[in-house]
């Protein structure tokens, strides 16, 4: 890709926020009543706002990738493949997150962290950040979007915007193009 999942012009905005997210997540956000779990709650709309300002196709994208992540970081597969939220934040986060221009080598250390924190983020807390239903959700596994007029990728209900366009798959390959 000419750019980076995440993009090049949102990169210190994910940063800013992995910044601040490192003290209030990770946490149950189940049964939010202390503040802490409150602010992450507000955290991770903050982190829908964020996938919400990236193009549709890296949007659509994402959901995907974050929920495959998410399997594969469950607790019945980490047993396995060694693989929790946090590793798989530590493999994916350069790679879907990086700033435009060189940075001098330390600094690029110290942002390494903070890329991986966003996509450990991401891919923990999938069901709070994503909204899809089970029925979509199968749908993504089948590599098909039957469901016309009813894509919800990004929490649309939590954020301003205008109506995205709604398309249907006429097979699993068009998503590919």
């Amino acid at each position: 890709l000419p750019e980076p999942l995440l993009t090049f012009s949102l990169y210190q905005e994910f940063l800013s926020f992995a910044k601040e997210a490192t003290r209030y997540l990770p946490c149950d956000l189940s049964t939010a009543t202390n503040d802490k779990e409150m602010k992450a709650r507000e955290l991770l709309k903050r982190l829908r706002e964020l996938i919400y300002r990236l193009p549709e196709q890296n949007q659509l994208t994402l959901a995907r990738l974050m929920y495959h992540l998410h399997r594969v970081s469950s607790p019945e597969h980490v047993k396995t493949n060694c693989m929790p939220p946090s590793n798989i934040g530590i493999v994916f986060g350069p790679n879907l997150l990086q700033q435009r221009e060189m940075i001098p080598s330390l600094e690029l250390l110290a942002n390494m962290s903070y890329q991986a924190k966003v996509v450990e983020i991401m891919a923990a807390h999938v069901h709070d950040i994503f909204n899809v239903s089970e029925e979509e959700l199968k749908l993504l596994e089948n590599e098909s979007i039957e469901d016309e007029g009813n894509e919800r990728f990004v929490g649309e209900e939590d954020v301003p915007h205008t109506q995205s366009k709604t398309r249907k798959l006429e097979n699993k390959h068009e998503l590919y193009k």
